[in-house]
C-alpha cells in the first residue's frame, strides 16, 4: 500500500525511529502542498492510519479476532452484516477516534467531570466565517494563496488549512479572552476573563455540511460570576427599529425585521460594528415549512421565533425550559442569543446560552459528544491488495476474512469528510478537558482481562495493587484508595541517572534518531519529484524533524509523569502527605490534597446487576484479599446475595437508594430510574415488607419505582422464599396461579354482545385487534374472561397497560407498557432504541414465549409507542419481517378511543406557539370546540397497524343501566356536542335564582344539579369525589374539604408538610434555584391527616397495587424532629382502597448538581389530597358515590365526556355552575367513524324513549322542581 503514499513516483517507507503515525502526521501539516490540497489523498492518508492502527498493531488484531470469535459462538445463525456492526460498534479501540467506543470513552469522562463539578453553566457555540462579506482575514489570505495554484480555487479546496485555522483560534481563544487553563492551573481562582473566571471547560470540534468547523464548548463559571455573565447575554439587535413600508409596529409578531427597518447606531463605532455583527451573523432565518431545515417538521426545532421579554435578567420559559433573554419587543424574535463582548472578540457567529435543568443538560452532554454522521455499512469486499492485507491461511478457522471486512466497513461506514481525515492524521483532538479523567479497571474477577505490555510484562491488576495498601489504610475503600491517593516508586528506575529523570536519559538519542528519520524521508519522498519540489520537501522535512523530536520529547515527558495504569507516579505529588510504603516496599502511597478525578468500569444494573453489586462491594467494603469479598454464608456465590448478607441491600428501599446514586451520574431522569429499577427487580428479588407495610422504615426513602410487574408474583405462607440471592418462583407454582387467575369470573356469563364480540375475537389466530366500548360497557370483565379463555385453550398471555393504574386494574400479573416492552423515552432514545439490537434484551424471552399481547387504554398510547411495541416483539423473537411476526403473535388493544387523547411533544410545541400568539393577540376565553387541540398525527388511530386492523365495539353501557337516559345523553355526547335543548332535558335549566348556595333561602326550592363554587366544600363528605379540569381549582377544593372535615372530627389533625431542603437561605443558589425549589409538581401535598383521603403520583408498588393514581386512606403518621425543636411529618401509612393493603410512602428526592460538585436536595411525600382530582386522573374509574363536577374551561378533546361518564347516576351529580354545549369537545378519529356509524344506529332506535322522557323531565321541571335524592347536603344552620 505504500507506493499510494508517494503520488510522484516510486518510494518506501523505511521505518527507523519515526513512528509510520507521526510520518503521517508529518505529511498532514505540510500545508499548502500536494498532500492537503488533493483531498482524495487526506482521505488515503487516514485510511491507511487506520488499516494500520486495526490490524498493524498486534493488540488489536488479537483483540478482534476473539471478539469475533466469541460473536460467532454465541450467535452461530447471526450474518455477516450483523457481526461486523457489532464489532464496530463494541469492540473497537477507543484510541481510535470516531468509532463508537471513542465517543462512550468521552461521554464517560465526561460524567465523571459532571459528578465532581456538577453540571456545567453555560454552554457556547462558535462557528467559522469563510464567505460573508466580513469574513475572516485569515481566509482572505489563505484563498489567495490557493489561487495560485488553481486560478478558480476558494477556501472550500483547502480543508485542512481552513482546519488548522480555526483550531488556532479557538486556542488563542480560550487562552487570551477566556483565560482558561489546563490540569492543576485550571482552579478558577485566578484572572478573569470576558465570561468570569472560568474554572473549567470542556471542547468539541464537529463538522458542518459546508466542510468547515465549529466548536461546541460547556463552561464551568464560578458561581459569584454566572448571574453577571448571564445578565449580559441579550437577543436584539443593538439599534432603533424604525419599521419599513410604513410598517412599524414592533409589538407585532410579523413585522419585518430586515437590514432596512433598523437605524444603525451613529455615535459609536463599537455600536456600530455590533449592529453590522449581529444583522450578518446573529439573525436566524427560518427554512420553509416541510423542506430540509430547522422546519422540516412544522415548528422550529431550534424555538423561533421567541416571544418578547423585556427584562435584562433571563428567566426560565416553562414551555421550552430554556432561559430567554433580553427581547425588548417581537422585533427581535429571530436574534440567537449572543454575548456582544464575545462576539466582537471572535468575529463570527457565536451561540452561548445558560444551561437549566438536569434534562436540558443531559441533551447539552450528548450534544457535544454525539458521533459523526456515518454513511452506509459496506460489506462488499473492499480490496484486500489496497488495503495491504494478506490473504486467509490455509486450512485456518477463519483468518483475515473477517478483519478485511471490519476494516472495510469501519472505512465505508464512516462518512468521513477531508476535514476530519486531516485532523486524524494531523493527531489534533476533536474533543479537549481541562482536566485529564483516569480510568480504574474495577471489573469483575470472572469477566476481567489483563494487559501484555511489550516484553511480556503483565499489567498490575488494580485489585492487587490496593491489597499491597499499607496497613495503616486497611479501613480505606477500594473506590477511596484510587481516588484519594497516589503511588509513587520507592527507588529510582533502572538505567536513570541519579537526578536525572527517565525522560532526560533518553532524549539525546531519540532527537538524533528523528532528526536522521526526517532527512531520510526528505530524500527519500525526493526520489520521484523534480529538483525545485525535492528541495521544498527536504527543507520541509528538516523543519519536521526539529518538530518531531520536540513531540518526541514531550511523550517521553508524559510517558515519565505517569504510567499506563494511571496510580503511578514517577515524583512525589504537589502538596502530597506521605502515608508509607506498600507492603512489598516498591511504592511510597502519599494522600493527595485534592482527589484526582477518576473513574471506574461501568456496569448498568439490568444489564449486568452483578458487575454493578461487585463495584458497590468495592465502594462500600474495604478488604485486603478479593477471596473476603464472598462470605461463607454466602450460598449462592452472587455479589448481590452478599450486598444482602452485608445489610447493603435489604428492601426495595434500600435498593432505590443506590439505584438513585447511579442514576444521578448518569444523569437520568425519573421515568429511566423507575424502568432501570423495575428491569432489576426482574432478576432480583430482595427482602420485602409484609402486606401491612410494618417492616419498612417510614424514614427510608419512598419506593417510586415502576415495578412493572417485573417482580416475583405473591407466594403465599406455603410457598416460602427461596435462600439464594436470586429466589425465584417455582415455574409450576406460577403457571398455577396463572391458570387459577379470573376463576371467579367463570360462574359471571357473558351478555349477547360481549359473547358475540369475544367468538370474533377468538376467530383470529394472529394479527393486531382493536377492542373498543364506552364507559361501563365491560371491557375490563371483557378482558379478563377472555384472557382466562385464552390461557385454557393453552396459549400464554402478557397483560399490559398504559398506566400503573390499569395494570393493577386489570391482573396482579400486568405490567406497564414502559416496563414490559422497555419503552424509551424522549425522541433521542426512542432513535437509539430503534436502530439498536433488541434481540439480547433481558426481557427479550419473555415476548418470545408469549403468544398473546393484550394491551389495556390503547387511547392512551401515541402512534410511535404502537410502532416500538411492534419492534420490540419483532426484534425480540428474530423474525424476518413484521409481516411475519403479524401473522404468528396476536396483539389485542382494548380500550376506549372517544376518551383522553396521549399527551405528545407535538402539542407542547402546538402550545407554546399558541401561548406566543395569544400573547400577541389575546383570543376569546370562551372559544369553540374548533380550537382544541388534537394531534391526530401522534395519535395512535393514525399508525397504520392500528387503522387496518379489524375493530369490535361493546355497545350497552353495564355502568349506567340504572339510568338509561343519562347512558343515551352519554353516547351523544360521545360524537357531538350536544344542543341546549338537550342539555336542559337532562340537568334542567341553569339559573343564578334556582342554584344552590350558602345564601339559599330555600335549599329545597333549588336546582338538584347546579350548585356554586361555595357549597362544594360544605357538600362533601369522606365518600365525595370532585371533579375538576384544572389542578389549582381541585387543590383549592381539597383544602377546603380537608380543614372542614378536621373541624367536624371526620378525619384527626391537620399536619403540615413542608419542603424540605439543604440549600442555604439567603444565600446565591437559593435565589438562583427558586424556581426548582418551588415547582408544584414535586411538592404535591401541602397537608394531611389521619384519615384523609390521598391520590399516589407515581408508581410506588404494582404489587400492592400501589400504582400511579391510586386512591388510599391514611391510616398513620410518623414524625421526625428538626434541629429547631418542631416536629414534621416524615412518612404516610396508606391502606389503598382497591386492595386493601397497607404501605409506608417515604419522602421522594430530587438533587440539583450545583456548580463546582456541590449538589442540593429537596424532599416531599409524593402524594395528594384525593378529594378533589382531575379528570386525567379519574380516567378509568367509577365512581358510586356522591360526586360534583367543576368544569370551569376544556383544553384538550373529550374532557367533559370523561367526567360525566365516571358516574353510574345522575342523582349521584353536582354541577358547579352551567354546562354550555361549547364545552363538549369529542375524540373525532377518522379510522372510528364506521364503528361510530353503527353506534349511531344503536342510538336512533333509543331516541324514541329519550325524547320522550325528555319531554317529562322539561314539563316536570317546569312545574315541580325535583328534590336531590342522593347526595346528603351538609346542614346550613349556623353559617354567616
Amino acid at each position: 500500500m505504500f507506493p499510494y503514499l508517494f503520488p510522484f513516483g516510486s518510494g518506501a517507507f523505511g521505518g527507523s525511529a519515526m513512528a509510520f503515525s507521526e510520518y503521517l502526521q508529518f505529511r498532514a501539516r505540510c500545508f499548502l502542498s500536494v498532500w492537503t490540497l488533493v483531498q482524495p489523498y487526506l482521505l488515503l492518508m487516514f485510511a491507511v492510519r487506520s488499516t494500520t492502527q486495526l490490524y498493524g498493531g498486534h493488540r488489536t488484531k488479537v483483540v478482534l479476532e476473539r471478539a469475533i470469535a466469541d460473536y460467532r459462538k454465541r450467535h452461530p445463525d447471526a450474518s455477516d452484516a450483523k457481526l461486523i456492526k457489532h464489532i464496530i460498534k463494541y469492540s473497537l479501540p477507543s484510541t481510535m477516534p470516531n468509532t463508537p467506543s471513542w465517543h462512550r470513552r468521552n461521554l464517560q469522562d465526561l460524567l465523571a467531570l459532571v459528578d465532581r463539578w456538577g453540571l456545567p453553566t453555560h454552554f457556547l457555540t462558535l462557528t467559522a466565517d469563510e464567505f460573508s462579506t466580513s469574513r475572516w482575514e485569515e481566509v482572505e489570505t489563505l484563498e489567495d494563496m490557493v489561487r495560485k495554484f488553481c486560478s478558480g480555487a476558494t477556501w472550500r479546496d483547502a480543508p485542512a488549512e481552513n482546519a488548522y485555522l480555526f483550531h488556532r483560534r479557538v486556542q488563542m481563544f480560550m487562552r487570551e479572552i477566556l483565560r482558561v487553563r489546563r490540569g492543576s492551573k485550571a482552579s478558577g481562582k485566578g484572572e478573569s476573563g470576558v465570561l468570569g473566571r472560568v474554572q473549567h471547560n470542556v471542547t468539541r470540534y464537529e463538522v458542518q455540511g459546508r466542510q468547515s468547523l465549529h466548536a461546541h464548548i460547556l463552561l464551568w463559571v464560578h458561581p459569584d460570576d454566572v448571574d453577571r455573565v448571564s445578565s449580559e447575554i441579550v437577543a436584539c439587535v443593538p439599534a432603533k427599529y424604525i419599521g419599513k413600508d410604513g410598517v412599524c409596529d414592533e409589538h407585532n409578531p410579523n413585522c419585518p425585521n430586515s437590514r432596512e427597518c433598523w437605524e444603525p447606531p451613529s455615535d459609536d463605532p463599537h455600536a456600530l460594528s455590533l449592529f453590522d455583527h449581529v444583522m450578518s451573523k446573529q439573525v436566524h432565518f427560518c427554512t420553509p415549512i416541510k423542506r430540509p431545515g430547522c422546519r422540516k417538521h412544522g415548528t422550529c426545532r431550534y424555538g423561533f421565533p421567541w416571544k418578547p421579554h423585556d427584562s435584562p435578567v433571563p428567566i426560565v420559559d416553562p414551555a421550552t425550559r430554556r432561559y430567554v433573554y433580553y427581547r425588548p419587543s417581537w422585533a427581535h424574535r429571530n436574534v440567537s442569543p449572543y454575548h456582544p463582548t464575545v462576539a466582537l472578540l471572535w468575529g463570527a457567529h457565536m451561540n452561548l446560552q445558560r444551561i437549566t435543568s438536569s434534562d436540558w443538560s443531559f441533551y447539552v452532554l450528548k450534544y457535544a459528544m454525539k458521533t459523526e454522521p456515518c454513511g452506509n455499512l459496506n460489506l462488499n469486499a473492499a480490496s484486500r491488495i489496497a488495503l495491504g492485507l494478506p490473504e486467509d491461511q490455509p486450512g485456518a478457522a477463519f483468518g483475515a476474512t473477517y478483519l478485511v471486512k471490519v476494516i472495510s466497513a469501519y472505512l465505508t461506514s464512516t462518512a468521513l469528510s477531508p476535514t476530519l481525515a486531516f485532523l486524524g492524521c494531523a493527531q489534533i483532538n476533536t474533543v479537549f478537558m481541562s482536566s485529564g479523567v483516569d480510568f480504574v479497571c474495577s471489573a469483575p474477577p470472572t469477566t476481567r482481562t489483563r494487559t501484555v505490555f511489550q516484553g511480556a510484562k503483565l499489567c498490575a491488576c488494580p485489585v492487587d495493587v490496593y491489597s499491597l495498601r499499607p496497613t495503616s489504610l486497611a479501613h480505606v475503600t477500594f473506590t477511596s484508595y484510587f481516588r484519594d491517593y497516589r503511588l509513587v516508586p520507592a527507588k529510582a528506575p533502572r538505567g536513570v541517572r541519579a537526578g536525572m529523570p527517565r525522560a532526560a536519559a533518553g532524549l539525546t538519542a531519540v532527537t538524533a534518531a528523528a532528526t536522521a528519520a526526517a532527512g531520510g524521508l526528505a530524500a527519500v519522498a525526493a526520489g520521484g519529484l523534480g529538483a525545485a519540489a525535492a528541495i521544498g520537501v527536504a527543507t520541509a522535512a528538516g523543519a519536521a524533524g526539529a518538530a518531531v523530536a520536540g513531540a518526541a520529547a514531550r511523550a517521553a515527558g508524559a510517558a515519565a509523569a505517569t504510567e499506563r495504569d494511571g496510580p503511578v507516579l514517577r515524583q512525589a505529588p504537589p502538596g502530597g502527605e506521605l502515608v508509607g510504603q506498600t507492603q512489598d516496599r516498591h511504592f511510597n502511597v502519599y494522600k493527595l490534597k485534592e482527589p484526582r478525578i477518576v473513574r471506574f468500569s461501568d456496569y448498568n444494573p439490568a444489564s449486568d446487576p452483578e458487575g454493578y453489586f461487585y463495584n458497590l462491594l468495592l465502594q462500600q467494603v474495604p478488604f485486603t484479599k478479593e477471596s473476603e469479598l464472598i462470605s461463607a454464608a454466602n450460598g449462592s456465590h452472587t455479589y448481590f446475595e452478599e450486598c444482602r448478607l452485608r445489610s447493603l441491600v435489604q428492601n426495595t428501599s434500600d435498593l432505590e437508594v443506590h439505584l438513585q446514586s447511579y442514576a444521578n451520574y448518569h444523569l437520568y431522569n425519573a421515568q429511566r430510574r423507575q424502568a432501570l429499577l423495575a428491569a432489576l427487580l426482574g432478576k432480583y428479588t430482595p427482602s420485602e415488607a409484609t402486606d401491612d407495610g410494618d417492616e419498612l422504615n417510614p424514614e427510608a426513602a419512598t419506593f417510586t419505582v415502576n415495578y412493572g410487574g417485573l417482580r416475583d408474583p405473591p407466594q403465599g405462607a406455603g410457598n416460602p422464599r427461596g435462600g439464594g440471592a436470586a429466589a425465584r418462583v417455582d415455574s409450576a407454582a406460577l403457571r398455577a396461579a396463572l391458570a387459577a387467575e379470573f376463576e371467579d369470573l367463570d360462574a359471571m356469563p357473558y351478555t349477547d354482545a360481549q359473547a358475540a364480540t369475544v367468538e370474533a375475537i377468538l376467530r383470529h389466530r394472529a394479527g393486531v385487534i382493536v377492542l373498543t366500548g364506552g364507559p361501563g360497557s365491560g371491557k375490563t370483565f371483557t378482558t379478563k374472561k377472555l384472557t382466562r379463555q385464552l390461557r385454557q385453550m393453552g396459549k400464554t398471555v402478557m397483560l399490559t397497560a398504559s398506566t400503573g393504574a390499569a395494570a393493577v386494574r386489570l391482573s396482579a400479573f400486568a405490567t406497564t407498557n414502559h416496563g414490559a416492552f422497555d419503552l424509551p423515552s424522549g425522541n433521542v432514545a426512542m432513535r437509539s432504541w430503534v436502530l439498536g439490537s433488541s434481540d439480547v434484551h433481558p426481557k427479550a424471552e419473555a415476548l418470545r414465549a408469549a403468544d398473546v399481547f393484550i394491551i389495556d387504554e390503547f387511547s392512551m398510547m401515541t402512534d410511535a409507542q404502537l410502532t416500538l411495541i411492534l419492534t420490540r416483539i419483532f426484534h425480540a423473537c428474530h423474525y424476518a419481517t413484521l409481516d411475519e411476526m403479524l401473522a404468528d403473535k396476536l396483539i389485542i388493544l382494548v380500550g376506549d378511543h372517544a376518551q383522553l387523547p396521549p399527551v405528545c411533544n407535538c402539542a407542547a410545541r402546538a402550545g407554546h406557539s399558541a401561548a406566543v400568539l395569544r400573547a400577541a393577540a389575546p383570543q376569546a376565553a370562551d372559544a369553540g370546540p374548533d380550537h382544541l387541540p388534537l394531534c391526530e398525527s401522534c395519535h395512535i388511530a393514525s399508525n397504520p397497524f392500528f387503522g387496518l386492523a379489524p375493530k369490535y365495539r361493546l355497545p350497552a353501557s353495564v355502568r349506567h343501566a340504572k339510568d338509561p337516559e343519562f347512558a343515551a345523553f352519554l353516547d351523544i355526547i360521545r360524537v357531538r356536542p350536544p344542543t341546549a335543548a338537550e342539555l336542559e332535558a337532562v340537568f334542567g335549566r341553569w339559573s343564578p335564582a334556582t342554584t344552590l348556595t350558602p345564601a339559599s333561602p330555600d335549599p329545597a326550592a333549588c336546582s338538584p344539579y347546579y350548585i356554586s363554587e361555595d357549597m362544594v366544600a360544605l357538600l362533601s363528605n369522606e365518600r365525595t369525589t370532585v371533579l375538576c379540569t384544572h389542578v389549582e381549582d381541585a387543590k383549592s377544593y381539597n383544602h377546603a374539604i380537608l380543614e372542614r372535615l378536621a373541624a367536624t372530627g371526620a378525619v384527626g389533625s391537620v399536619e403540615p408538610c413542608p419542603l424540605q431542603h439543604d440549600v442555604p437561605a439567603r444565600s446565591v443558589a437559593e435565589a438562583g434555584l427558586e424556581n426548582w425549589l418551588r415547582d408544584p409538581s414535586f411538592r404535591t401535598i401541602e397537608q394531611v391527616a389521619v384519615g384523609a383521603r390521598v391520590v399516589l403520583v407515581e408508581n410506588c408498588d404494582l404489587h400492592k397495587g400501589a400504582a400511579n393514581g391510586a386512591a388510599g386512606v391514611v391510616t398513620q403518621l410518623s414524625y421526625e424532629t428538626r434541629d429547631d425543636g418542631l416536629r414534621q411529618v416524615s412518612g404516610v401509612k396508606v391502606r389503598l382502597t382497591d386492595s386493601g393493603k397497607s404501605l409506608w410512602v417515604g419522602r421522594r428526592t430530587s438533587e440539583y448538581n450545583w456548580f463546582s460538585g456541590v449538589k442540593y436536595s429537596k424532599h416531599a411525600l409524593p402524594l395528594t389530597l384525593g378529594w378533589a382530582i382531575t379528570a386525567h386522573r379519574s380516567q378509568g374509574a367509577t365512581l358510586t358515590d356522591g360526586t360534583i363536577i367543576h368544569a370551569r374551561s376544556v383544553f384538550t378533546p373529550g374532557q367533559l365526556y370523561v367526567m360525566l361518564s365516571r358516574v353510574t347516576e345522575r342523582r349521584l351529580l353536582r354541577l358547579v355552575g352551567p354546562l354550555r354545549p361549547d364545552l363538549f369537545t369529542p375524540v373525532r378519529l377518522p379510522n372510528f367513524v364506521q364503528i361510530d356509524a353503527l353506534a349511531e344506529k344503536q342510538r336512533a332506535l333509543q331516541a324514541a324513549a329519550f325524547a320522550a322522557a325528555a319531554t317529562a323531565v322539561l314539563v316536570a321541571t317546569a312545574t315541580h322542581p325535583p328534590v336531590a335524592p342522593a347526595m346528603e347536603p351538609t346542614a346550613l344552620d349556623g353559617l354567616d
